[in-house]
């Protein structure tokens, strides 16, 4: 298949982290986050994939350091 500047990813290639944050009051957006979990897993098996709720994320998940406070 011809991937004119490598622009589209290749979902098979292992360990790669996707970390999905959601927020959610009645339940359904969970649901659908697990539905497409499950799909992930199917069509990437050497991802390694996590969802947390947006109010228990702690910040290192978007790649931020917790600086003490002054």
């Amino acid at each position: 298949m011809d991937n004119p500047g490598g622009r589209v990813p290749n979902f098979t290639r292992s360990g790669f982290l996707l970390h999905i944050v959601f927020a959610s009051t009645s339940g359904h957006t969970e649901y659908v986050v697990d539905a497409l979990i499950d799909s992930l897993k199917d069509i990437a098996p050497g991802w390694e994939i996590e969802e947390t709720m947006a109010e228990t994320t702690q910040p290192h998940v978007f790649g931020y350091r917790e600086y003490p406070r002054s």
